[in-house]
């Protein structure tokens, strides 16, 4: 994720927050956070674990609301 987002690559109308430019290694956490959690997800659903799954997906979208709440406009 954080090789779409090079330093001052912001465009103008963007839902990017400059706080991404501002705090570059706290978005890549989130970002590896992120991968991680769908490592999880995908290697649940492999194995047709129903309950893993369902942990695994409600992971992936927190990080993807803790990043979005603290990155997005």
């Amino acid at each position: 994720m954080p090789d779409y987002f090079p330093a001052d690559s912001n465009p103008k109308h963007s839902e990017a927050a400059d706080r991404i430019w501002q705090d570059f290694a706290d978005f890549t956490l989130r970002a590896e956070a992120f991968s991680e959690a769908s490592k999880r997800l995908a290697l649940a659903a492999q194995k047709a674990d129903q309950k893993a799954t369902l942990n695994a997906a409600m992971a992936v979208a927190q990080s993807c609301k803790a990043c979005h709440q603290a990155y997005r406009n």
